[in-house]
């Protein structure tokens, strides 16, 4: 839909309401169809209304004077009112509808990253599991917020409570959705009671809730009352309730709507593109609305409107694809960091209100401040332990804008010695890892040495679409060049039903990459791929 069709949709529209032909269903519709929202098509009839009301009274004047003239001084307070609705300025500056961009930190990850955390939740409350998943979560995000890393900005996930995030928590969470979510079928699986080879009038209080429970039958009440509660189900003919079916849908509609939503993600973040690429971002954005919609169903009543309907953000998603064709990788228009919202907390502070020259006063102090800053860091560079993130270097700049993101760049921790990393491991804690050239792994100490890092077996099939292999820590490999280094990366200590594993848990470990890649059975790191879809 264009700018011209809406404007020749709104004349043809207020011209045949003001004639007498059309009503206001024909409006409505009309308009509808031509794109128009709601706020459009009330402006029009209204504004259509009034033109057709001063028409008729002006012919009708001489019968009733004082009307007329009330209507006239309405117009003369409000004339706007009395003539055709004036549309948007914008709509007559020259600019196409497809050159507005959906820039991808609002469109994905403020509008359908969160939106889907925000159903999972909904789908763990429906299964009566929203208190063991929040207990699951303590210290997962913490752990990797520890890190300090820039490309994955993590903060609490806090009570399920997400008011004080913005766009890079989410943007972390995106990265850590398969590895998050990827034990949700233990902390969420189905009631299971299997009754004691007892007689029922010597089970226990816990037996009796047990059975009911699994039948979605109240459970409260003293032991007897329980006892002749399950007793009396007993005696019914078949022998009392079936077990009860869980509401929400399966577990699998959760693993495979997360493990589509990263994979999409992850195409569409990418820094280079080919026309297979466009297709293949295309496909994969497909995938995951089938997917959100399968798994969004069972968490509708009859009378909701579908999520992917009522929140714009999953249509828009299809214009993807051609914003890609007309302006290339989306991750260029990122609207965060220095360039771009990020710009208003770094000038605030030399902004002293609006006195006299105060936008070029305001500039120049940033300008001073950020020179300063660079001399500082070539004389006496800081440990990653005491970066400021509030300037932005120029040198730094360049290798943000690679990532997708605009932060002063601590793209991996350097942990303080060789001790410090291997008990991090042993504690099986996330741990900051960089791709070599020649294909290994390694962490980096903060006398920048390198320390090998092993990829080992792989463990028994994939969970949340990733896979997990055993890694063990090496041997030191000398001095660490960034010349060598590929990617920054991430290991992931995989999660139980307890949450965040411990020492005495076996060293299994999944890994991401700051470039929206992740490690794949054969130990290559590749794009996230959806388990159920076939791959050239």
């Amino acid at each position: 839909m264009t700018y011209e069709t809406m404007k020749a949709a709104v004349a043809i529209a207020h011209e045949g309401m003001v004639s007498g032909n059309w009503t206001k269903l024909n409006v409505e519709a009309f308009m509808r169809v031509n794109g128009l929202n709601s706020d459009a098509i009330r402006s029009t009839i209204k504004c259509a209304t009034n033109c057709k009301l001063f028409a008729m009274l002006q012919v009708e004047s001489v019968n009733d004077p004082e009307e007329f003239d009330a209507i006239v001084q309405k117009k003369i307070r409000n004339p706007m009112l009395f003539q055709r609705w004036k549309y948007p300025a914008v709509w007559d500056r020259g600019v196409k509808l497809s050159q507005h961009v959906d820039a991808v930190m609002h469109l994905i990850f403020l509008g359908i990253v969160k939106t889907c955390i925000k159903r999972i939740q909904t789908w763990a409350t429906l299964r009566g599991k929203n208190s063991a998943f929040l207990i699951y979560s303590l210290g997962t995000m913490e752990s990797v917020q520890s890190l300090g890393l820039d490309w994955c900005h993590c903060v609490p996930y806090k009570i399920g409570k997400l008011g004080g995030w913005v766009s890079e928590n989410y943007l972390a969470m995106c990265r850590l959705l398969s590895w998050f979510y990827g034990s949700i079928d233990e902390v969420a699986s189905d009631v299971v009671f299997n009754p004691p080879d007892l007689e029922q009038k010597k089970w226990s209080k816990k037996h009796n809730q047990g059975w009911l429970r699994a039948r979605g039958l109240n459970i409260n009440g003293n032991a007897e009352e329980l006892r002749k509660r399950v007793k009396e189900y007993l005696l019914q003919p078949g022998g009392g309730p079936p077990l009860s079916l869980q509401q929400g849908g399966e577990v699998s509609n959760v693993y495979n709507m997360v493990v589509a939503l990263k994979a999409m993600v992850a195409r569409t973040m990418s820094s280079i593109y080919t026309a297979a690429d466009i297709e293949e971002t295309e496909r994969h954005i497909k995938i995951f609305l089938n997917t959100f919609e399968t798994f969004d169903a069972p968490l509708r009543t009859e009378k909701d409107t579908p999520t992917w309907i009522s929140s714009y953000n999953f249509v828009c998603l299809l214009n993807i694809p051609k914003m890609i064709r007309d302006f290339g990788p989306l991750r260029n228009l990122w609207e965060g960091g220095g360039q771009g919202e990020k710009i208003v907390s770094l000038i605030k502070p030399s902004w002293v209100g609006y006195r006299k020259n105060w936008q070029a006063n305001a500039m120049d102090s940033l300008l001073k401040k950020m020179a300063m800053e660079r001399l500082h860091r070539i004389v006496s560079p800081v440990n990653d332990e005491s970066e400021d993130n509030n300037i932005i270097i120029e040198e730094e700049l360049v290798d943000d804008i690679e990532q997708g993101l605009a932060y002063s760049g601590k793209n991996y921790h350097r942990y303080k010695n060789l001790e410090a990393l291997i008990s991090d491991f042993s504690n099986r804690k996330p741990l900051s890892v960089v791709l070599m050239r020649n294909n290994s792994f390694a962490s980096i100490l903060r006398n920048d040495t390198a320390v090998e890092v092993v990829c080992g077996e792989l463990t028994n099939g994939l969970c949340a679409g990733a896979s997990y292999h055993y890694w063990s820590i090496g041997n030191e490999q000398g001095s660490f060049n960034k010349l060598c280094c590929v990617e920054y990366c991430m290991l992931l200590p995989k999660l139980s039903q307890g949450g965040m594993p411990n020492a005495n848990d076996d060293p299994i470990f999944t890994l991401i990459t700051s470039d929206w890649n992740e490690i794949q059975p054969n130990k290559l790191v590749r794009k996230p791929k959806v388990p159920f879809v076939t791959y050239n």
